[in-house]
Parts: C-alpha cells; structure tokens; sequence
C-alpha cells in the first residue's frame, strides 16, 4: 500500500499541495489566511486522489492491456512469424545471432506511443565504459541509434500507425552489420542478467 502511494499520489499531492500554498499566500482572498490555506490543503488532497488513481488505473490495468493488444499488430506480428515469442510485455527473439527484444511503449522518450528495439551484445568483448558510449553515439547519430552498456536500441515514435515491418526489419539488418563492425558479440538475456 504504501509503494502505490508513493508510486502513484504523493508527487502530484506534494507538487499540488505547493500549488494551493503559493495560491493561499500570494492570493488575494476574502477569507482569513489559514482559512485559505487549509481549503487549499483539502482541494489539493482530492484533486491528488482522483489524478493518482487515474495514473494508478493507466499504468497497472488499461497500460498492461495495451501493451498485450498491440503485440498481436505489426510489427510484432511479422516479428512473431519470424521465431520471436511473447515474454512479459515484450517480444524477445533471435536476428542473425543477436537477441532482440521488441516492446510497445504507451508512452516512450517523447511522450507519445512508441515501439523500440533493443540488440544486445557482450559488453566484456570491448571494454564498454561511458567515453566509448559517447564516442559510438556521435558515430552513429545519422541512424539515430542509443548505445547503452549492453544493447544498441532504437525506437520508432508515432501517433496513429506504427512502424511498418519492412522498417524494423531493415534497421535489424543494418544495426547487426553496425554490431559486427564494432566487434561486438551476441549475447543472451539470461547471461546478462548474470552479469
């Protein structure tokens, strides 16, 4: 109980607990000051009940269900037809020797629905540190790719229809070459997590 509270109401009480205070001070009002302050306070917890639950409602039920509807869409469709199969709320599958995992993000880096794919690679192979991450990111930024520790992604944002297939499919194609160029080695989901 007290993780959802934290998660899900105490940021938009806090932050709308502050509002209501500068208001009742800063404000001109009729009623005495505490008066002011303590309607505020009142106002502030409701409106902070009603956006957490709606936040709570968002990420833990309709999130999780749409996460679900939108793997059975392309992309993913034509990804599960190739051999990647449904972990989660994710796809995780093999592309010329690297695992992929495929996710529908709600909300991705932008703030709109995005799908993003992650290839991961053995970060022991090359000693992966933040100045290489910078290097290969400078590199690489015509294709528009994030370099992490461990995985090289990409996310497509979109408001109506995702990415097409044959898009992630060429992004595949030319981010293993990518991989292999840099000398980087496939490595599994569960060895990483190992790691």
């Amino acid at each position: 109980m007290i993780k959802v509270f934290k998660s899900y109401y105490l940021f938009p009480w806090v932050g709308l607990a502050l509002l209501f205070l500068l208001k009742g001070l800063l404000g001109n009002s009729v009623q005495p000051l505490i008066d002011t302050i303590v309607t505020g306070q009142i106002f502030a917890f409701i409106l902070a009940l009603i956006v957490g639950t709606i936040y709570f409602y968002v990420d833990t039920i309709w999130g999780p269900k749409e996460r679900k509807k939108r793997l059975q869409k392309p992309p993913f469709k034509e990804l599960q037809a190739i051999g990647f199969k449904k972990q989660d709320n994710s796809l995780i599958g093999k592309f010329s020797g690297y695992e992929v995992l495929a996710n529908y993000n709600w909300s991705g880096s932008s703030g709109k629905p995005s799908v993003s794919l992650h290839i991961l690679f053995n970060p022991n192979n090359n000693i992966m540190d933040i100045e290489t991450i910078k290097q290969l990111n400078k590199k690489y930024k015509k294709e528009k790719i994030v370099w992490g520790l461990d995985n090289l992604t990409k996310e497509w944002d979109f408001n109506f229809k995702p990415p097409k297939y044959e898009k992630v499919y060429s992004f595949l194609t030319s981010a293993i070459q990518i991989l292999k160029n840099e000398k980087l080695q496939p490595i599994k989901l569960e060895q990483l997590k190992e790691k």
